[in-house]
């Protein structure tokens, strides 16, 4: 009968139904988990390669006010939808860029992110290694990268590092390294 020969298909399978979803969750969480580690760990070597430790050092007290700051906008951010934090913390980040070049900027922007994160799952009892370092690392190496990206689009198109005034013609490279660290 046909309920035989189901039963007799269902018991001979190597793996059943269940368990094929599971292994290919867990293949795509694998997949997921090393693209985040590695492009976390890449944008943070790179950022530790480019650093020059005596400018690092040189501006130490207003990259630590620009990291503070951006941390705490962060903090005071509201939530758009459920697990979605709105802020303007992504304003002090690219100003920091912009103010400080793209070494010294993605310092601010990496530091404020993977504290942020690495606090946030504390403080909600999320101890796992997802959350106290695969999220905190992936971002601070995703923010290195927008750091840089946009700095070198600001730069081609004419801009300057800690410009004195807002010119007209200043006016195209800010929008060009707005849109490229947002987008």
């Amino acid at each position: 009968s046909s309920q035989e020969c189901a039963t007799a298909y269902s018991t001979n399978r190597l793996f059943d139904y269940p368990t094929i979803q599971l292994l290919m969750h867990t293949r795509s969480t694998l997949v997921a988990t090393l693209y985040a580690v590695g492009l976390g760990i890449t944008g943070l070597g790179a950022l530790v390669y480019l650093t020059n430790a005596d400018d690092l050092f040189k501006h130490f007290v207003p990259l630590v006010f620009f990291a503070t700051l951006s941390f705490f906008i962060k903090r005071a951010g509201f939530h758009a939808a459920p697990q979605v934090t709105h802020s303007l913390v992504s304003i002090v980040d690219l100003a920091a860029v912009l103010i400080f070049g793209p070494i010294l900027g993605a310092w601010v922007a990496a530091s404020s992110g993977f504290v942020y994160l690495f606090l946030s799952a504390w403080r909600r009892e999320q101890h796992t290694l997802r959350n106290l370092l695969e999220t905190p690392i992936f971002n601070a190496g995703l923010k290195t990268g927008m750091a840089y990206a946009s700095s070198h689009i600001y730069l081609l198109l004419g801009g300057t590092f800690a410009p004195r005034a807002l010119s007209p013609g200043l006016i195209p490279a800010f929008v060009a390294a707005m849109v490229t660290w947002f987008a």
